[in-house]
């Protein structure tokens, strides 16, 4: 089986590609702590949810991780970016399908194993190098979890372990494939290179008549024009229907009653926090031991202690325990209730007692209150008049919109009739084809495609009403239509002759260029051919394959798979340009590495490739357990807007 995997993996150049692109770790901040809904799954493994919980927990460990590794140097904004939430998605997915296979294979980890890897664990080892009970019970403490809840996930970590060493030691690095990459990526070349305009040769270029006229005969649809209409419409748009009477104070002060509540502010606290994590099953005593902890770093407040350098010290939430727990500024509705109704019963500058939610226990501080905020009549009365006659403009508009569309369909073959009666202009477009003009309503798609319809141009008939945006409304008629047909050769004449002139332009540079190897290829001076075709040469030693900006990309391929040459000889080689230009090359010699740095490289690189081959056998076997399981994402629930 395993050799039906490694198939799926590809060449080892396909994994140097996949190791530039792996995805950094998210980081974890504030977000978590809007209350989560269980019951949400961000994907299904053969119909087993894995819950949105578990997806947060996992964007935390990986928080935790990261700053650890990195310190100030990152951003927690990082967790809305897609493709890190994806990213961990798919891991829990993944986990869940090894789980699964190691549940089916009947994999086990005996309890001899369980305790040898607590044993081997250095962060629970004394001075003595022995297991520490004390070190592990106050692990276990720290992290918020029970002995047999720990003991069953490392059990379960030891299962999976067991399936990828497995599969990763399937894949192996031979030593030709070794010395290859070490090669591509140590080989340095001279070069002599110069380039053969096309341009040069168009003075030089006739175009026959007749060949102008064959061209034209054998590709006539490359000339042929495009349909085009004039159109006459009619244009209602705000400007159009009035702004709207002038509403009076009784109506004024009623609307104000109706959308009192709008102009209120409502009261917002500045809130900091140290957080003692807690996950919500905990058994009592890891809780009772939270709680202990969290009272603990309530008092030192209480003795004076800042609260501040404390929430960086202590608090579990890394995104905010490096701005002194600070959790910015927010209204009602955010947090998570429990921590809501106690952030705005707290008194400023007041450190709450511990406080319990699906997170954890914690310590509130309130650094900032602002009022409630209410505006009165007088402050918003031009805002509600203004918006009084904004709404009978635009109710306007729509009665005459919809009078237009009555008044084009009763009357078709005329904009006449409803311009009239609504006081309108009858306007007229210039000539445009499918693509619309850059401006006025002809820039509008509804508008264009209302115009080639069959109603408009087959029927002869006034459109539809077309909306162009909200406040823009427009009906059309075909003034005039010019169908799509082949232009006249008198009228393409000049542009064809344009493109056969570059186009033998373009062959004669390349067959002079090709001549000009030949010759170098079969011993001719290379400075007396460069005095003859005008030509002059640049040099560039020791190039890499990875320098794009010496020698064009579409010739560096030839330039490093010519043949070495002989000392004091020269390896030749031609190559056309996208421009035209034809591009010649020689490479003077090749410089392999010494032989010490040559085995620095191939140990570094032996090890580097063996990791990729190792990643790439364990994708192929996630890919090959995904194929066989039925896994649905819900990014709906884990991407955010």
């Amino acid at each position: 089986m395993l050799e039906r995997i490694r198939s799926l993996i590809g060449s080892w150049l396909a994994w140097v590609i996949i190791g530039l692109l792996v995805i950094p770790f998210a980081f974890w901040g504030i977000g978590s702590y809007i209350q989560p809904d269980s019951t949400v799954a961000v994907a299904e493994v053969d119909g087993e949810p894995i819950p949105f919980q578990l997806f947060q927990r996992e964007l935390r460990r990986q928080g935790n991780e990261l700053q650890r590794l990195l310190g100030e140097r990152y951003s927690p904004d990082q967790l809305d970016q897609p493709a890190i939430r994806s990213q961990v998605a798919e891991r829990l997915v993944n986990n869940r399908l090894l789980t699964d296979r190691a549940r089916a294979t009947g994999l086990v980890v005996s309890d001899e194993a369980l305790s040898d890897s607590l044993a081997q664990t250095p962060a629970l080892q004394g001075e003595d190098g022995q297991f520490d009970p004390q070190r592990y019970e106050q692990m276990l403490r720290l992290q918020g979890i029970t002995a047999p809840d720990f003991e069953s996930n490392l059990r379960a970590a030891l299962v999976m372990r067991q399936i990828t060493q497995g599969v990763a030691g399937s894949a192996f690095i031979t030593d030709y494939e070794l010395d290859l990459l070490a090669g591509i990526l140590l080989e340095r070349r001279d070069l002599v290179f110069t380039s053969l305009p096309a341009e040069r040769y168009l003075e030089q270029v006739e175009v026959e008549p007749e060949a102008v006229e064959a061209h034209y005969r054998e590709q006539a649809d490359r000339y042929r024009s495009t349909a085009r209409v004039t159109v006459d419409y009619v244009l209602l748009e705000p400007g159009s229907s009035g702004t709207g009477a002038e509403p009076d104070e009784q109506t004024l002060r009623e609307r104000y009653r109706q959308r009192e509540d709008s102009f209120v502010q409502p009261e917002r606290r500045q809130v900091r926090h140290i957080l003692i994590e807690v996950p919500e099953d905990a058994a009592d005593e890891v809780v009772a031991a939270a709680r202990e902890r969290a009272q603990a770093l309530r008092q030192q407040t209480i003795e004076g202690a800042d609260f501040a350098a404390l929430a960086r010290k202590a608090s579990d939430d890394v995104g905010s325990a490096a701005r002194g727990g600070d959790l910015g500024e927010f209204g009602r509705g955010v947090m998570d209730p429990q921590f809501e109704q106690v952030a705005f019963k707290l008194p400023a500058e007041e450190v709450s007692e511990p406080v319990r939610t699906p997170f954890g226990f914690h310590l509130i501080e309130v650094t900032r209150i602002v009022q409630e905020q209410r505006q009165p009549f007088e402050a918003v009365r031009d805002e509600l008049a203004a918006e009084l006659r904004r709404e009978q403009a635009e109710g306007e508009l729509l009665e005459r919109a919809d009078e237009l569309h009555n008044l084009a369909f009763e009357y078709p073959e005329s904009l006449t009739p409803a311009a009239d009666a609504l006081g309108l202009e009858v306007r007229t477009t210039p000539p445009f084809d499918a693509g619309g003009l850059d401006e006025g309503p002809a820039a509008h798609d509804g508008f264009v495609e209302a115009a080639f319809s069959k109603q408009v141009l087959a029927e002869g008939l006034n459109s539809d009403l077309i909306t162009l945006d909200d406040t823009r409304y427009a009906v059309l008629r075909l003034r005039s239509h010019q169908p799509a047909e082949n232009r006249p050769l008198d009228e393409v004449r000049e542009q064809i002759v344009a493109e056969l002139r570059e186009e033998k332009a373009r062959d004669m540079a390349r067959k002079q260029g090709e001549a000009i190897v030949e010759a170098l290829r079969a011993g001719t001076d290379r400075e007396a051919l460069a005095a003859e075709h005008s030509l002059e040469w640049d040099r560039s030693s020791a190039v890499s394959r990875s320098q794009r900006d010496v020698i064009p990309a579409a010739a560096m391929t030839g330039a490093f798979a010519a043949p070495a040459p002989a000392p004091g000889e020269t390896s030749y080689g031609g190559q056309s340009l996208g421009d035209g230009d034809y591009f010649i090359y020689g490479v003077t010699g090749v410089d392999a590495a010494p032989a010490d740095t040559r085995q620095q490289i191939l140990a570094q690189l032996r090890q580097e490739l063996a990791q990729l081959h190792q990643q790439g056998a364990m994708q192929a076997y996630l890919t090959a357990l995904g194929a066989d399981a039925e896994v649905r994402y819900y990014p709906e629930n884990f991407l955010t807007d």
